[in-house]
């Protein structure tokens, strides 16, 4: 689906969307229980789709609610199940080492650029504490043998996912594990949401010096219902909308929440646009006025818009710490720079690195490359262009955020699909 839009300032209310991060590691703590567990979504998307369809391959009740979803365990987990993870990064990485862990394996099959997300630091310490893997990179990817436990050690530097996966699955296991870090690691805010929600099922883990000590034979207990908060993610496209002349009031957001990208709200502050929390959320209104030099190791997810938001609004950035960004639903940095560049701005791509320019946006067409978070960003970087934006495949927001366009219009957004 390709879309054309007016430029127009957004206004509005908006309430946020169900944490897919949330979301993620519930559903599969819930499958490891024995009880069922409600969980409350006010929204689904692609990504939690694929992770529901995998916890049914593996032997859990998974029943569509109204407000959520079902998720009621199997007895025993199915043996040798194939796992459709879609184009779900967290999925992948999640559930291959909990099904290393069950003892069950699996074979695991992905679309898009999934295929060819890296997994081998992953993979390296499954092969090495018991498990056999067809491959040691890549998808498709079959695991066979049962996970034993010990000490772990990952890279911090190229996926809090790959740190996830092992910290939900290896509670499960008879011995004690320990895990370490051979670098710092980034995206922490990712782990502090899974231990976060572990403690909510009952899984607890101990901090030690450059990693975590979990004790072994725990389990997993269901705390009945559970709600997946309010999205900071998908907040994140709604907030440089106020900060680009237009005036959003987002709901549904927790400001204590651990999640990482609640600090895009310190971002806009950095730019001359702070938000003013209400009694009914919190509020984003004005534009950004001053250049930023932002790290954006720890919260990746963000530059997309942040780089498209400097660029719409006329403002330098200069974004470091992007390596990652290469391994993304997209190559985000090169992914930004040919948006910025298409749109009519001026911008460096580095190895890992980004610097938009001040100037101003004339519109024009821009590829989403299939990145659920570029066809966003360049949907909100619209409202500050001089001219219409046409963006190339932005059907990709299904991936997150599905009924974003539905939001974009009642906004005040002008738009036709071509």
């Amino acid at each position: 689906m390709d879309i054309r839009i007016t430029p127009t300032k957004l206004r509005g209310s908006v309430e946020a969307v169900s944490s897919k991060s949330a979301a993620h590691r519930i559903m599969i703590m819930a499958a490891l229980c024995r009880q069922p567990t409600h969980l409350l979504l006010n929204s689904k998307n692609d990504d939690m789709v694929a992770t529901g369809r995998c916890m049914a391959a593996l032997g859990c009740g998974v029943e569509e609610l109204e407000d959520g979803m079902l998720l009621t365990p199997g007895p025993v987990p199915v043996q040798s199940p194939t796992l459709l993870c879609g184009e779900s990064g967290s999925t992948l990485r999640f559930l291959l080492p909990v099904a290393a862990a069950l003892g069950c394996g699996g074979t695991f099959v992905g679309e898009g650029r999934l295929p060819q997300r890296t997994i081998a630091a992953l993979v390296k310490e499954l092969r090495s504490h018991g498990c056999t893997t067809n491959r040691e990179d890549g998808l498709p990817i079959t695991v066979g043998g049962r996970l034993c436990g010990g000490d772990f050690v990952l890279p911090g530097n190229v996926s809090s996912q790959f740190v996830t996966g092992l910290l939900m699955a290896l509670p499960l296991l008879p011995q004690n594990s320990r895990l370490r870090l051979s670098s710092a690691l980034q995206s922490s805010a990712y782990v502090d949401l899974t231990i976060h929600i572990m403690k909510k099922f009952g899984v607890t883990v101990e901090i030690a010096e450059n990693g975590w000590d979990i004790p072994g034979n725990q389990t997993y207990t269901s705390p009945g219902t559970i709600a997946a908060e309010g999205d900071w993610s998908g907040a994140a496209f709604w907030l440089a909308a106020g900060a680009l002349g237009g005036d959003i009031l987002n709901t549904g957001l927790d400001m204590g929440s651990t999640q990482g990208d609640k600090a895009f709200v310190d971002l806009l502050a950095q730019m001359g646009c702070p938000c003013t929390t209400e009694k009914m959320g919190i509020r984003s209104a004005g534009n950004i006025c001053k250049p930023i030099t932002a790290d954006i190791s720890q919260v990746p997810d963000l530059a997309p818009m942040l780089a498209l938001l400097c660029a719409a609004g006329g403002q330098q950035l200069h974004m470091t710490g992007g390596a990652r960004l290469r391994d993304k639903e997209s190559d985000r940095l090169a992914a930004c720079a040919a948006a910025i560049t298409a749109l009519g701005g001026s911008v460096e791509e580095q190895a890992d690195s980004l610097t938009v320019h001040p100037g101003s946006l004339r519109g024009g067409e821009a590829d989403s490359f299939g990145d659920h978070r570029m066809a966003m960003a360049l949907a909100i970087a619209a409202c500050g262009c001089s001219g219409p934006v046409t963006i190339r495949g932005a059907q990709a927001v299904s991936k997150s955020y599905p009924h974003f366009w539905e939001e974009y219009r009642r906004l005040g957004g002008k738009f036709d699909v071509l």
